[in-house]
């Protein structure tokens, strides 16, 4: 279909002419994202040509290329846990891109070594409520990770001993 050429042809352009890619994804990303709203449609398509700021490098990456990240950062011969098959995202505002990367919704997350997305478009807060998962990986918003992260549960069980033993004086 139509459909299908164009986002090859936008995934091919992507792959081998990224900034000419960057000033497209600018302009038009926001437009191309729209066709996530849709229940019928490409999803997984769509989602390649996609590009979301990423805290961990600093710059606009692929979901592809958090997912490689994730894989990266396996040992050897381990394996994937279910519970680090999420891709994090953080839903704001474009010009408040650098408050968001500062948010503690995802100080935890940064702090595990785990990678958090910022999306800027409008449209976000709409695909994202379509669209639950990307090759395996489920779309997880850092807002409610947050409140699950190990080292925040660690903390609390700290403090609950804490407490406890102060209670029990």
């Amino acid at each position: 279909t139509l459909e299908k050429r164009v986002l090859s042809k936008l995934n091919e352009i992507k792959d081998t002419e990224h900034d000419k890619y960057l000033d497209f994804w600018g302009n038009w990303g926001a437009v191309v994202k729209e066709g996530l709203c849709e229940y019928s449609s490409n999803h997984e398509e769509i989602l390649k040509t996609c590009l979301f700021f990423s805290i961990k490098h600093n710059k606009m990456i692929s979901i592809d290329e958090y997912i490689a990240d994730v894989n990266l950062n396996l040992k050897e011969g381990e394996e994937q846990k279910e519970t680090d098959k999420k891709i994090y995202y953080l839903i704001g505002d474009r010009d408040n891109k650098e408050y968001l990367s500062k948010s503690s919704h995802i100080e935890a997350l940064i702090a595990e070594g785990k990678d958090v997305l910022i999306m800027m478009d409008e449209v976000d807060s709409f695909w994202t409520t379509v669209v639950n998962q990307y090759k395996g990986f489920d779309f997880t918003s850092a807002t409610q990770a947050s409140q699950f992260s190990s080292k925040i549960e660690s903390e609390n069980n700290e403090l609950c001993k804490y407490f406890e033993s102060v209670l029990a004086k």
